[in-house]
Parts: structure tokens; C-alpha cells; sequence
């Protein structure tokens, strides 16, 4: 089934502070210009001179939705808490208590969503952005997962770690 942006914007953006998610291989992991594999969200990522950029998702299975969500605002971990997937991600690191491993940590404000595609053999999605140089802003994906996903979200989605990126 194919979710409609409106809907994924509501279903992401309805939660309450508090967590970081942490990425983990083959089920919610973001990797940008082969950087910060099974990260927590709002580590630095410097692309010097900017340039073509790869950005990869890595998921459970073939055929998963997947969003990237950019902003102009730097990464804030914990701008939104979400129940934890049922899959066995690790829980956040002392915030909303350690009880779940889903949070949002983008703000609202100046956020873009963009539907990429969904996951191909392996459950891995690439997708190669020209970035320009001299430009600062944040990413967080996102994987509509009906198996993995937050039981909070219609539909269900796994979010990844996010970045700051400066290029």
C-alpha cells in the first residue's frame, strides 16, 4: 500500500519530547557519504566541498516505503518520543525514561519530507543528492514497516538516526 505524504506528515509529527533513536543495520540505519552506520541521531556529518552525496537506508525486507525528511534547523534529539518498535531496536539513551527507541529529532519547522522509493534486494534503498557546498542542514528517514514499525504511527514507520550535515 502507498501512504500519502499528508498522512505521513501527521502520523510523524504528533508526538511528544523526549528520545534519540539509535540506527541499527537491516532494520532503521541511515548512512550518508558512508557515514554514521548504527549511530544515535544528531551526530556531525562534515561533507567538505559538498558534491555528489549517496544516501542509503537500510531495512528488514524489499519492497518498504522510504522517506527522507530534511531541514533547515540543526538535529534536536528528542522533538518527538514514539512507542518503540517490536522488533528489538535498542531503547534511547536516558531519555523518555528508556522506554522506547523512536523518536522524531527534526523539528517541525522547515521540514520537507520527500518519498524516495521503497527498498530493493536485500532491503537496502540508495538514492545519490547533488549537495551544494557552503550548506548546513539535517536528515532523518524514515521506513513504513507494518512488521517493525511504532505501533503510534498509521501507518506503521520505523525512524532512523538523524544527521546534522555541514558541507
Amino acid at each position: 500500500m502507498k501512504w500519502t505524504l499528508p498522512a505521513l506528515l501527521l502520523s510523524v509529527l504528533a508526538g511528544s519530547a523526549g528520545a534519540q533513536t539509535t540506527g541499527v543495520s537491516w532494520r532503521n540505519d541511515y548512512i550518508v557519504a558512508g557515514q554514521g552506520s548504527e549511530t544515535s541521531s544528531c551526530q556531525l556529518l562534515s561533507l567538505p566541498g559538498g558534491g555528489p552525496t549517496e544516501f542509503r537506508v537500510s531495512a528488514r525486507s524489499a519492497g518498504l516505503s522510504v522517506f527522507l525528511l530534511f531541514s533547515s534547523n540543526p538535529c534536536i534529539a528528542g522533538v518527538g518520543c514514539f512507542d518503540p518498535s517490536p522488533c528489538g531496536l535498542p531503547p534511547a539513551l536516558a531519555s523518555c525514561g528508556g522506554w522506547t527507541n523512536q523518536s522524531l529529532d527534526l523539528l517541525s519547522a522547515g521540514l520537507i519530507p520527500v518519498y524516495v522509493g521503497t527498498t530493493g534486494v536485500g532491503g537496502s534503498y540508495i538514492t545519490q543528492l547533488e549537495i551544494p557546498p557552503g550548506l548546513g542542514f539535517s536528515t532523518q528517514a524514515v521506513v513504513v514497516d507494518a512488521l517493525c514499525g511504532s505501533a503510534t504511527f498509521q501507518p506503521p514507520m520505523l525512524l532512523t538516526q538523524a544527521f546534522t550535515i555541514q558541507t
